[in-house]
């Protein structure tokens, strides 16, 4: 979603919370990080959001968003 003034994502935080909500950015200097957190939201069910992302998602996640 495109959220200039972060409405939206205050929402789904705010919605979320109680699911256990992490978020994560997927900028070259946390990228490693970032694949860490999205494996395990992904291997336990957890919800998550990447916030700022750009055109394009880096082919290294991939697989973990394919699951």
């Amino acid at each position: 979603m495109i959220d200039p003034q972060l409405q939206g994502i205050t929402w789904i935080r705010n919605k979320e919370s109680a699911n256990n909500l992490e978020s994560t950015r997927l900028t070259p200097e946390t990228m490693n990080q970032a694949i860490k957190c999205l494996e395990r939201c992904v291997e336990q069910g957890k919800p998550v959001l990447i916030e700022n992302l750009g055109d394009a998602i880096d082919a290294s996640v991939a697989p973990i968003y394919a699951r």
